[in-house]
């Protein structure tokens, strides 16, 4: 093989390794009431709903009613899982209709594994505030505690970021410790 061809094979591979690449490899870390995540497009930093509560949405700098994904974070301390008798069914309505906006059942069952363990979570369409989707998993944190991590989506969202949102969240979610 000549320099010349050889040289041209290599500007070649060069070239396709460079377009083929994921442009967008970048990981964003969010950190919140003992929890720590990723996800692969940028998110506001935790925004407060309430006591226990906080909402992210992408992208960070939207104008109200123009966000595209929005992650609602709950957390449910040990203390008031048991004082519900630690009935998933139950802290699972009381946050839906707190944070997210409705008392709809799912429409759809959705598995994830967190922490190590498969969670069933649910999905459905919504209305409020505005049209789109929303999926949700109450995830079993240590000591008895849990966390509602839940992403609504607007149509203009497509089905690849949502995926790898809420694929990156499962994957990179992990307890850190309280500081004292």
């Amino acid at each position: 093989m000549s320099n010349t061809t050889s040289l041209v094979l290599a500007a070649v591979l060069i070239a396709i390794c460079v377009f083929t690449t994921p442009a967008s490899a970048q990981e964003f870390s969010t950190s919140w009431s003992g929890v720590a995540f990723e996800t692969p497009i940028e998110f506001s930093a935790p925004a407060k709903l309430g006591l226990n509560a906080v909402s992210l949405t992408a992208p960070p700098a939207g104008a109200d009613g123009e966000d595209l994904m929005e992650i609602t974070l709950v957390t449910v301390p040990a203390d008031m899982a048991a004082s519900m008798e630690n009935d998933t069914a139950l802290i699972l309505g009381i946050l839906k209709g707190t944070f997210l906006a409705t008392s709809k059942p799912g429409t759809k069952i959705i598995s994830r594994n967190f922490l190590g363990q498969k969670v069933e979570g649910e999905g459905l369409s919504t209305t409020i505030p505005k049209a789109g989707e929303l999926a949700y998993y109450l995830v079993p944190l240590g000591e008895g505690a849990m966390i509602l991590i839940a992403l609504r989506w607007d149509e203009a969202s497509t089905s690849e970021d949502v995926a790898a949102v809420l694929d990156m969240i499962a994957e990179t979610l992990r307890e850190i410790p309280a500081e004292d």
